[in-house]
């Protein structure tokens, strides 16, 4: 028979912030630790077995994985980043011909993470921004714009700082994958496991753990 735990038993438990988390930040995934250019050879099994519990496990690797994996280690927390692709690949030039708008706010993130210096000089200033309303013409009306619309200024932001200012930026996915993976590769506290797939999740104990398609677990 199963005893109740008792109130001294809970708080004998440890507090929620030292209790094992897993961080979903993008595509599901799972990962070898590999080199940067994608061409290393993870180390085997055994060796992988003994890595040790992590404070987050963040499943996908993409812009907001690698950020949120930076983050949390510069809070102090042990992270484990998992991705299907290689880095290689994720940073290469063909892989995301897209481009990303970086809010000043977000852009004070990379900045904080030591990214803002590779990006700044690829990074397209945004110095107004005017937002409009209309409806669209079709068969059955000729269209129509809103004589109203509202305009942001970079010049009041940039009166309030003492300074010039953009109210963003405007930057290439590919440089930006670049400065976050250039960052991991300069903090081997991260493990970075790629390439391979996450095939389940399994919670017990107050920890989650993450199998991977190599036949490894991470937790």
């Amino acid at each position: 028979m199963k005893r109740k735990a008792a109130p001294s038993d809970r708080r004998r438990q440890p507090p929620l912030q030292h209790r094992r988390k897993l961080a979903r930040c993008g595509p599901n995934a799972a990962t070898r630790r590999d080199g940067l250019d994608g061409g290393a050879t993870g180390p085997d099994k055994t060796a992988m077995s003994k890595d040790p519990a992590f404070d987050a496990l963040i499943v996908g690797g993409g812009l907001a994985g690698g950020v949120c994996a930076l983050a949390l280690h510069n809070s102090g927390l042990s992270v484990a980043l998992v991705d299907g692709q290689s880095p290689g690949h994720l940073t290469d030039q063909a892989f995301d011909g897209r481009t990303t708008a970086i809010a000043y706010a977000s852009a004070r993130v990379f900045k904080r993470l030591g990214l803002w210096t590779a990006i700044e000089a690829a990074a397209e200033p945004i110095r107004d921004i005017l937002v409009t309303d209309g409806r669209g013409a079709s068969r059955f009306h000729m269209g129509s714009v809103a004589p109203n619309f509202l305009r942001f200024d970079g010049r009041e932001l940039g009166r309030n700082l003492g300074r010039d200012h953009a109210l963003g930026w405007i930057v290439e996915n590919r440089v930006l994958r670049q400065a976050i993976y250039d960052q991991l590769g300069r903090t081997p506290e991260i493990l970075l496991r790629a390439p391979a797939r996450r095939t389940g999740v399994s919670y017990a104990g107050g920890a989650a753990t993450v199998a991977l398609s190599d036949g490894d677990a991470l937790t």
